[in-house]
């Protein structure tokens, strides 16, 4: 189960994800490097043998039927990854000389979903900036694809401007 970082709580969402890498340390901890997969609502958790066990609900967003709302969030969508792409180009461009931005910001470039997935798409342009564990949390917790994708750009235009949101 998920803790929640700034109350020390177990979180009532969580994500599963998959292992994609895993390198050993020398102090006997591993760099884990980890792709989400679906979101869940916990139910109820406990303590089993040493390990944290929940019992959990799998969530989605509620995606509109066909019609004016779904083709107003996939233009939205499409409208955010424009966005995005001129934002990574820019923040790339400001990071010239640190290796270490600039491989992420390649790696986010490869990653972006296709737009016809609005949902994926919303969550991965949430990992483009630096939030905060609580905001991350947040955003999980939305089941409305438009409001995250909303927050999204409210967020990378925020870190664009060199402000954090309080």
């Amino acid at each position: 189960a998920a803790v929640n970082s700034s109350t020390g709580l177990i979180a009532d969402y969580a994500c599963e994800v998959e292992i994609t890498d895993c390198e050993p340390l020398p102090d006997g901890r591993f760099f884990l490097e980890v792709e989400s997969r679906r979101r869940c609502l916990i139910i109820r958790n406990w303590d089993q043998d040493g390990y944290r066990i929940a019992e959990v609900e799998w969530v989605e967003d509620s995606y509109p039927p066909e019609g004016t709302e779904r083709n107003d969030l996939l233009e939205m969508t499409h409208k955010a990854a424009a966005f995005a792409r001129q934002w990574i180009k820019d923040a790339q461009k400001a990071a010239q000389g640190d290796r270490v931005r600039l491989a992420e910001l390649f790696k986010a470039e490869g990653l972006m979903p296709p737009t016809r997935d609005p949902e994926r798409f919303s969550f991965w342009l949430a990992t483009l900036t630096n939030l905060r564990p609580s905001e991350r949390l947040d955003l999980l917790q939305i089941r409305d694809t438009k409001e995250r994708i909303r927050r999204g750009l409210v967020y990378m235009k925020a870190e664009e401007q060199g402000c954090r949101l309080q």
